[in-house]
């Protein structure tokens, strides 16, 4: 039988990786991969940049690569290999298997790192396995509690945990290390009063992934500032897991009074793929809504209530659908401010509205069996 020639993707120019091209051109080409049963290589030798929301999600085409039986290689140049390096995905790439790669990534000398961030990839049991001993809880607290408090462990140190506002980065690992920097970097020139502001959905989001998916989480944070005419600093915050999706999570956990917009019954008979995910994104944004459990919808809530110059953004992607929602204001093309409502909206018009507008607020992408991510972007002026 003769045997299939890697697939490859390449750019002819230089670029810089952003969503539109990660959805565009690299999840293509992954698809394209996958369906043909072929090995990826990723020319990434004319990529200057790849943004920081774009990573925990290569990471999770790793993972689908593994278990799909293909083998998906990176080339960078060498200024994208040591921007990779320092936040750690060489090292996590290689711990979890994800792809082939120069092993002289690894050796890279970090001394001076440029960026501020920081990459974890956790997963439930091995999170378990590893914190069970080194907290004693009341009889009250549920597993669901106590994983709280393992990630908040994982993210910010073992003496960290309590979430007062106060942190220690004396004797912690030096990724917390690199969390907690992160953070301070942003909230220091925002109008919050405390880390926690930042912290606290942190954790959450990775709770949730950590929780429902039965899969790994990888969580990705970075702070960047931007210099020129109109400087400004931002972070983002992405979470992406490796899980059964969001579909399964709400059919297997909750029973029929817990659904917003369908009958569990009729949320059950869905069969067409987009359905299943266009659906139950609408259900998990809602599921909260009234609840004294914080999720992602108030995370959301939290995102429309921020101050008008701060510009937020919020992207999710479950399965093969996509939610881009916008919120304050962002300068355009000759420094216009422009204002935006996507989130408020989202918030204010409930279900019934967002169920109308569909095409406003969803894409489809083809169907590769990805499971989650929620992206958030938080940009101030200076």
């Amino acid at each position: 039988m003769e045997k299939k020639m890697d697939q490859i993707l390449a750019f002819e120019e230089p670029v810089n990786v952003n969503e539109n091209i990660f959805r565009n051109e690299i999840w293509s080409a992954f698809a394209r991969a996958l369906n043909q049963k072929k090995n990826l290589i990723l020319d990434f030798r004319n990529v200057n940049f790849i943004v920081s929301t774009v990573v925990p999600k290569l990471c999770c085409f790793g993972e689908i690569a593994k278990r799909s039986g293909i083998q998906v290689e990176i080339i960078p140049n060498t200024k994208l290999a040591i921007y990779l390096a320092e936040m750690g995905f060489w090292r996590i790439a290689t711990q979890n298997g994800l792809f082939i790669f120069d092993e002289r990534y690894l050796d890279f000398n970090l001394l001076d790192k440029k960026v501020t961030n920081a990459l974890f990839c956790i997963e439930k049991e091995a999170l378990k396995h590893k914190y069970i001993d080194t907290f004693e809880f009341a009889d009250w607290a549920d597993e669901r509690t106590k994983y709280k408090y393992w990630i908040r462990a994982e993210l910010t140190g073992i003496s960290n945990t309590v979430g007062n506002g106060y942190y220690i980065v004396d004797n912690i690992p030096e990724q917390c290390r690199a969390v907690l920097k992160t953070v301070s970097g942003f909230v220091g020139y925002s109008e919050y009063t405390s880390e926690d502001t930042i912290l606290g959905p942190i954790v959450e989001l990775v709770h949730n992934a950590v929780w429902h998916s039965h899969g790994k989480c990888y969580f990705f944070v970075q702070t960047s500032r931007y210099k020129g005419e109109y400087g400004r600093i931002g972070i983002d915050i992405s979470v992406s897991d490796t899980g059964c999706g969001l579909y399964k999570s709400l059919v297997d956990k909750y029973d029929n009074d817990s659904f917003k917009y369908y009958k569990k019954k009729d949320f059950e008979k869905l069969t067409d793929k987009v359905e299943q995910n266009y659906y139950s994104i609408v259900e998990a944004l809602f599921f909260r809504e009234q609840s004294e459990t914080r999720g992602l919808y108030d995370i959301i809530t939290d995102l429309s209530r921020e101050p008008r110059k701060y510009f937020c953004e919020l992207h999710l992607i479950n399965g093969n659908i996509a939610v881009d929602l916008e919120e304050g204001q962002k300068r355009g093309k000759n420094g216009v401010i422009l204002d935006k409502y996507d989130i408020s909206n989202f918030v204010d018009n409930g279900i019934s509205d967002i169920l109308k507008k569909k095409k406003k607020y969803f894409s489809v992408m083809r169907d590769i069996d990805f499971s989650f991510c929620v992206d958030i972007g938080i940009t101030i002026p200076l």
